[in-house]
């Protein structure tokens, strides 16, 4: 008798949905419309695929929470009629309880989507739990369809049928948004058929949404049987709150109240109004202590990178919630060229009035360089300075290979290309002497120009300072005005508020987890997106840059539609031509067809330079060390040593050259020398093809760089300059960072000003750091991972080559993930 009048109840019940739908064994897609005020193409992520299981392929918040409560017959507080929501990144999961006639039943639906921005597939799999008999209830399958073929249209399918009985149905739903360029308003409509109906007597619904303003959102909707339902979603950010009501018409034909539900989310990055007037005056924590990298792990790397701190620090500069930024740079590790980047973000930052405030503990001038540009730094009581200027230095190893009998041959024909002579010279030759002290004179007046302008100095007191004490301790740094005031970064809260009596609070410029920004408003493909390339490390075919899968991801690039302009950061000393030549030639290809920036980091010299000349515009910092337009080669043999250590070697040959190259090796390890040096027949050969290589370099640069074969040889023969001199000499277009290169990437190709671009970065990162997890395994390493042994490997691997590289100690200056 319970089961029979509970049915009747809701059959009969016009206030329990939007729609008076016969009794079903799975809640039907118009009853959920108590919970979802639109259809789940239009609006977000449909309750998290509890109605379209496709709809998740949007959502790739890593976690989004929404909690609904429903009345019945106005009464609330019985909480009969209430569910959770979530989604996690392409999942989501749902329990939706009902409560009638001391009965009650929750159901389940877990539920998956895949796909592209164009086109995504779902299926949910749903059970239930509680009074199943009594609601006639079975488990279910739901498979579902989403079609996006550009910013206008949203159509999606779905099919539902239960697992237990011959209950089925089917969806279709259509949403539009008519106005070009305006993804806030949207129309839709929907129809539902059960598998027993005719279609003539299928039920459907039409709508429309309208965000007013960022974030605040109204609805509207009507179905088939004269109900309608009106709403209001309002967003704070990563929470919102949300309302809408049912109106039935009753026996008069006046429209009464029906239902009224609530709903509260959290999670997820949302459009909001109130970044923009919220009174709040926080300062943004930038704690820059670790490794900063330019790609980092997928799983179990939380390390910051160099692209994130500077949007972040562009998002910071453009919301009136933060006044200020506190950096932190205990701990900062990261070469000059990208510690100047961000210091030239945080000075344009500064152009808005908003404060920045840098504590630290220990620093170097690289440090303290980076330290000048706040409003106020901060040290740390029990902390220290030093102002020890720059040094380039270099360890040579000619006497050492003398005493092991390794002996080596020099193959060098250019003043300045010197990348092995720590191995044939006991100290600098005459050019290494001259572009060394240019790059460090270069270094030092760049730093000393930049400090002296933020800390109101002139030129002979900071010599003055540089020369006149090893270091700095906290209360002679304070006495010489390099910095403002003592105060640990533990305290910071006590002293910015010393320091600025505006200041409200905290918030966090780097989360541990990155929310990504909404994107329910972008149908279609992406457009307008721009691709930032890496090209690090050493210029090889499988390893550092890795030129033979890396020339893949640039040509991807550049024959994408969709992708307006690329940039290639370049970050490498050279090695192998072939593997530059590689990417070379792709950005030689395609540079006319879209812009191609070349952004240069620390080092791109030598082979790194030879993967920049065809760059559309090349963008450097002042710090970075570039040019090196040169080949060289280095051979060694054994001198010796296998006599000492007691190896004997014999061989058969057929070949002039066959033996050029055998070596003895040691057993197990594997490591030997070639048992004899070139001949001078061999010597000459190897150095006709450096020259014919250089030749060639040389006239693809004058090529690239629309210069003459003359001028561009002037300032090559393998001389390094700086990015600063790089400028004058013709070699780099603009001094800037990463993102003065993905601003004139985004100008290039046309875009609008301060119209926003989607940033795709490449190659796609590694999934984790497996030796990390397992360094060693019965003492052995599984993967050497240090960039410097990997360069001397390399090197020996390639022994004899000529190769447009740098010397292996510009490592010590240029290192970066």
């Amino acid at each position: 008798m319970k089961k029979l009048l509970l049915i009747l109840l809701l059959i009969t019940s016009g206030n329990l949905f939007a729609q008076q739908i016969e009794q079903k064994s799975f809640l039907t897609y118009y009853q959920l419309s108590r919970y979802m005020p639109s259809s789940p193409g239009s609006f977000k992520f449909g309750l998290y695929g509890f109605q379209n299981p496709a709809i998740l392929n949007y959502n790739k918040s890593p976690f989004d929470f929404l909690f609904s409560v429903s009345d019945f017959n106005s009464e609330l507080e019985n909480f009969d009629d209430w569910g959770i929501f979530t989604g996690m990144d392409n999942s989501g999961f749902g329990a939706l309880t009902t409560k009638r006639g001391g009965y009650g039943v929750t159901d389940y639906r877990y539920s998956v989507g895949f796909g592209s921005r164009i086109f995504g597939l779902g299926v949910t799999y749903g059970f239930t739990g509680g009074d199943k008999a009594q609601f006639g209830r079975s488990n279910l399958l739901q498979y579902g369809a989403l079609i996006r073929p550009n910013e206008y249209v949203s159509v999606a399918a779905s099919y539902l049928h239960a697992l237990s009985d011959d209950d089925a149905e089917g969806v279709v739903e259509l949403a539009v948004r008519p106005i070009p360029g305006y993804p806030y308003f949207t129309l839709f409509g929907d129809m539902a058929i059960f598998n027993d109906q005719n279609l003539k007597n299928a039920n459907w619904s039409a709508g429309a949404i309208w965000e007013f303003v960022d974030g605040i959102r109204v609805n509207g909707r009507y179905f088939s049987n004269e109900s309608l339902s009106f709403g209001v979603d309002v967003s704070l950010g990563t929470s919102g709150v949300a309302a809408h009501s049912g109106m039935n018409k009753d026996n008069s034909g006046n429209y009464e109240n029906s239902y009224s539900t609530f709903n509260y989310r959290f999670g997820g990055k949302d459009r909001t109004i109130f970044d923009d007037i919220a009174p709040i005056k926080n300062y943004a924590v930038l704690d820059l202590n670790g490794t900063i990298k330019y790609q980092r792990y997928i799983f179990f790397d939380n390390s910051k990178t160099l692209l994130q701190i500077l949007t972040k620090i562009e998002e910071a500069k453009d919301n009136d919630m933060i006044h200020g930024i506190a950096v932190n740079i205990s701990g900062m590790q990261a070469n000059m060229s990208i510690l100047w980047e961000i210091r030239n973000k945080l000075k344009e930052f500064r152009t808005t009035g908003k404060k920045v405030v840098v504590f630290m503990d220990r620093a170097g001038i690289t440090n303290y360089h980076f330290a000048s540009v706040a409003d106020e730094i901060i040290m740390d009581q029990q902390g220290g300075l030093t102002l020890e200027g720059y040094i380039l230095g270099r360890s040579f190893y000619k006497n050492m290979l003398a005493n092991l009998d390794i002996g080596f041959e020099e193959l060098r024909y250019f003043k300045y290309k010197s990348a092995v002579e720590s191995f044939s010279r006991e100290n600098f030759s005459e050019g290494s002497i001259e572009q060394n002290q240019k790059m460090i004179d270069d270094w030092y007046e760049i730093a000393r120009k930049e400090i002296c302008e933020e800390r109101d100095m002139t030129y002979d007191e900071f010599d003055a300072l540089v020369n006149g004490s090893l270091a700095y301790m906290s209360d002679e740094a304070l006495e010489n005005k390099l910095v403002d005031r003592k105060g640990r970064w533990t305290e910071k809260d006590e002293v910015l508020k010393e320091y600025d009596r505006e200041f409200d609070g905290f918030m966090s410029l780097l989360n541990p987890i990155e929310l990504p920004d909404p994107i329910d408003d972008k149908w279609g493909a992406e457009k307008n997106k721009i691709a930032v390339i890496y090209a690090i490390g050493e210029c090889a075919m499988d390893n550092g840059i890795n030129a033979r899968s890396l020339v893949n991801d640039v040509k991807k690039a550049a024959k994408d539609n969709s992708i307006k302009a690329i940039v290639l950061r370049v970050d490498s000393p050279g090695g192998d031509a072939l593997a530059s030549d590689y990417i070379a030639e792709i950005v030689r290809e395609y540079n006319d067809k879209k812009p191609i920036i070349v952004s240069q980091g620390m080092v791109a010299a030598s082979g790194g330079y030879w993967l920049s000349m065809y760059g559309t515009k090349i963008v450097s910092t002042p710090m970075t060390i570039t040019g090196s337009i040169g080949v060289i080669s280095g051979w060694f043999y054994d001198k010796g040593a296998a006599d000492s250590l007691g190896i004997t070697t014999d061989f058969v040959k057929r070949g002039e050259y066959a033996d050029l190259g055998f070596s003895w090796s040691l057993p197990f390890i594997g490591l030997g020398l070639p048992v004899r040096n070139m001949t001078e027949d061999e010597k000459e050969q190897r150095k006709e093809m450096i020259m014919k290589l250089y030749k060639d370099f040389v006239g693809k640069v004058a090529e690239g760089r629309d210069m003459s074969y003359d001028a561009v040889h002037d300032v090559a023969q393998g001389r390094i300059w700086s990015g600063l001199e790089a400028k004058r000499q013709g070699l780099v277009d603009e001094l800037g960072g990463l993102d003065k290169a993905i601003d004139m990437a985004k100008k290039e190709a046309g875009f609008e000003k301060d119209q926003e671009a989607v940033i795709h970065e490449y190659p796609t990162p590694e999934l984790f750091n497996f030796g990390a997890l397992f360094p060693s395994i019965v003492g052995v390493d599984i993967e050497v991972k240090d960039p410097r042994v990997q360069s001397l490997l390399f090197r020996i691997d390639n022994n004899g080559l000529p190769m447009p590289i740098l010397s292996l100690d510009y490592y010590n200056y240029v290192h970066v993930e």
